[in-house]
């Protein structure tokens, strides 16, 4: 049986579709026209896209980035990105997704995302993930592929300015990538002291000198196919929640395709984190910055990313998480941080992701 929702937040509306080459009519039927990016007046918020699918796996540095100019991606150079105003705000795909899917779910999850009064950068990082012959050998190649998407990521993190707001959404393996690389960029980390005040530490590149001091970043993990203790202590990407002011995990104990996520390994039965969640009780970090939520009874029993950004509920606590109010809290808007047992994972094909 499909459990029941219990999230109460209201149903909205959200904003039209984005303001290039359309007109509106003003009040007293005066006509007002919105033109296009480039012109003389900007969209507030604006799309942009690093294409890593052609880059070999030794690459150790992202392609150039591609801004978008009346529906056609135009190669632009790093100082228009960096001195664009507004948040960046990285959107990145799941497996199985090709160019031209990737570019149509980020249209719709931007104008979801989207408000007239904001002003974003948002990034599609659209990686190769096109189907591989042979279900497992599929699932593998590209669990292998997010390291070097997590790499090329962290080296695009590093060189934003120090004070630019981060904003992470991730999908499936996006969620691996996101997380690696948020774990190797030299972000700051913040830690409790022995008093409980904060303090803050540099990432990697801290003995080098090169630390950033972001505003904030904030991140949501969408059926995430990761293992599900890599976030914790002494752990893979044990740095990744230290460096996020909040993370929001929607995790669905229905989802067909990650109960069988143990097929990522040979010789491990690992769990994923969008099928049973993060434990988090035990580790105060944790559990003061992480959010998460069983969506099975928004979602029900299918990975399909779309039925995530088609609920409105589900779209009010991603974009709360991204963008919060003053009275935004720790656990809010998730339901309590204990997250219950796994059920038994019984079934042996492998699904797709």
């Amino acid at each position: 049986m499909t459990p029941a929702p219990q999230n109460t937040s209201p149903l909205i509306s959200w904003p039209p579709p984005r303001c290039r080459d359309i007109a509106r009519v003003a009040c007293c039927g005066a006509v007002l026209l919105f033109v296009t990016i480039g012109s003389a007046i900007a969209e507030p918020n604006t799309r942009w896209r690093i294409n890593t699918r052609g880059l070999p796996w030794n690459a150790h540095e992202p392609p150039p980035i591609e801004r978008e100019r009346n529906d056609q991606w135009v190669e632009v150079d790093w100082e228009q990105f960096a001195q664009t105003p507004g948040a960046v705000v990285f959107y990145v795909h799941g497996n199985r997704t090709p160019s031209y899917l990737a570019d149509r779910r980020a249209d719709e999850i931007f104008n979801a995302l989207s408000a007239e009064d904001s002003q974003i950068r948002f990034v599609i990082w659209s990686w190769p993930s096109d189907r591989v012959k042979g279900q497992i050998r599929d699932v593998r190649v590209k669990a292998a592929r997010t390291e070097v998407e997590s790499r090329l990521m962290a080296a695009f993190l590093d060189r934003l300015p120090p004070d630019v707001d981060l904003r992470f959404i991730s999908y499936s393996y996006g969620a691996r990538i996101i997380s690696g690389a948020i774990d190797r960029a030299a972000l700051p980390t913040t830690i409790a002291d022995g008093d409980g005040d904060d303090a803050t530490v540099g990432g990697e590149l801290a003995t080098a000198g090169v630390v950033r001091q972001q505003t904030s970043a904030r991140a949501v993990m969408l059926a995430a196919a990761i293992h599900s203790h890599w976030l914790r202590p002494g752990q893979r990407h044990e740095t990744t929640v230290p460096k996020l002011d909040h993370l929001l995990i929607l995790y669905n104990v229905c989802d067909p395709a990650l109960k069988r996520y143990r097929f990522v390994e040979r010789c491990a039965r690992p769990q994923a984190l969008g099928y049973r969640g993060l434990y988090v009780d035990d580790h105060p970090v944790l559990f003061a910055r992480v959010a998460q939520q069983n969506v099975s009874g928004w979602v029900g029993k299918t990975h399909a990313e779309m039925s995530y950004w088609r609920s409105p509920d589900l779209v009010d606590s991603i974009r709360e998480a991204l963008f919060p109010g003053p009275a935004i809290t720790a656990t809010s808007p998730a339901t309590p941080n204990q997250v219950a047992a796994t059920p038994a994972v019984e079934s042996s094909a492998p699904a797709n992701r």
